[in-house]
């Protein structure tokens, strides 16, 4: 088994620790319907696009995006294969 796969494993464990602590119960609850799993999903999903807009915002990010600050919002700037500037947005 990969290293990875074994991170992965242990982050899983410790989500269903917290998610016992907080909401006293694991995944095998049976209260929910599936649209109150879609739900939750949906608002997971938001979070995930939150904390991805602000790593792209942020500098970390720059060398991912090629975006640096002072841009106009949605526009990124990129080198192609050929070393030549690219503006997109």
């Amino acid at each position: 088994m990969s290293k990875i796969v074994d991170q992965v494993k242990a982050d899983l464990d410790k989500r269903e620790a917290k998610g016992l602590r907080s909401y006293g119960t694991t995944m095998d609850r049976e209260d929910l319907t599936p649209a109150q799993w879609m739900n939750h999903l949906y608002e997971e999903l938001l979070d995930a696009a939150l904390y991805t807009k602000k790593l792209i915002l942020n500098d970390i990010s720059n060398e991912v995006t090629g975006e640096t600050k002072g841009n106009e919002p949605g526009a990124t700037e990129s080198v192609d294969s050929k070393g030549t500037e690219e503006s997109r947005g």
